[in-house]
């Protein structure tokens, strides 16, 4: 799967979902360097992709860098609740997977975290 996203974007390097494909995939192997580098070209291309600023939320999670991943994580959740109003696709509530992320465990005390996520939906963990 990698080196099949790898040819696409030597092919076309403006390939969205190749981006973050190959970004989700360096993720589960835990490159997470690799992984970040995909989902900001990924951005580069579309600012307002949710999933690559949750993935990037995830991995400064993983880093503790606490400020970058509640940055990240109201970008996602942001854009994400712009999907809500659009009828073409399935929409998932990010705010619902980020209480069930464990890499966001240690954030929960925090104000902010509680505050992104909606206090309402933080109380029901």
């Amino acid at each position: 799967m990698i080196l099949t996203s790898i040819r696409a974007l030597e092919i076309n390097p403006q390939l969205e979902q190749a981006w973050s494909n190959l970004g989700i995939l360096y993720f589960k192997q835990q490159f997470y360097d690799k992984s970040l580098y995909c989902f900001n070209k990924k951005i580069d291309i579309d600012s307002d992709s949710a999933k690559s600023w949750y993935y990037k939320a995830r991995i400064s999670a993983i880093r503790c860098e606490e400020e970058k991943a509640l940055e990240f994580l109201e970008q996602a959740i942001k854009f994400n609740i712009k999907l809500k109003t659009r009828t073409d696709i399935k929409f998932t509530d990010l705010r619902e997977k980020v209480q069930e992320d464990i890499y966001f465990n240690y954030l929960r005390d925090i104000k902010k975290f509680q505050k992104i996520v909606g206090v309402n939906n933080y109380l029901k963990l």
